[in-house]
């Protein structure tokens, strides 16, 4: 699960990088531009495909912010598994017996190695 949340973690950095610097291409636009080269006038034409770009533009942006905002609930429902599982693992610990606990080196480096594996996605790697 620690897992999946990493990826997603990634996976959104990744989706917000895409967004801040998006690419454009014409590729997208054959097909319309065959219609729109049926369009006699050629300024008339041209107005339309600027704003056929725009509109098209407009609406990747917004599939884009869907698409991410997806993803956050989902990586704040990870957390949210990640830290029941986190707190039913201490109470666990602590109901035990002393001899069978973990000691508190072991409880803090736990602590420390999650927290430093935790914070890794946070980072976009390109």
């Amino acid at each position: 699960m620690k897992t999946t949340q990493e990826n997603l973690k990634l996976e959104i950095n990744l989706y917000k990088y895409m967004q801040s610097n998006p690419l454009h291409t014409t590729s997208s636009f054959k097909n319309e531009s065959l219609l729109l080269n049926c369009i006699r006038n050629p300024s008339l034409r041209h107005d339309l495909y600027q704003q056929y770009q725009i509109i098209q533009e407009k609406l990747q942006l917004n599939a884009f912010d869907s698409y991410l905002e997806s993803l956050e609930m989902q990586q704040e429902d990870y957390q949210f598994q990640y830290h029941q599982i986190a707190d039913d693992f201490r109470r666990f610990n602590e109901a035990l017996p002393i001899q069978y606990q973990l000691t508190v080196v072991q409880q803090h480096l736990l602590r420390r190695r999650t927290a430093l594996k935790y914070s890794k996605p946070n980072q976009l790697y390109l």
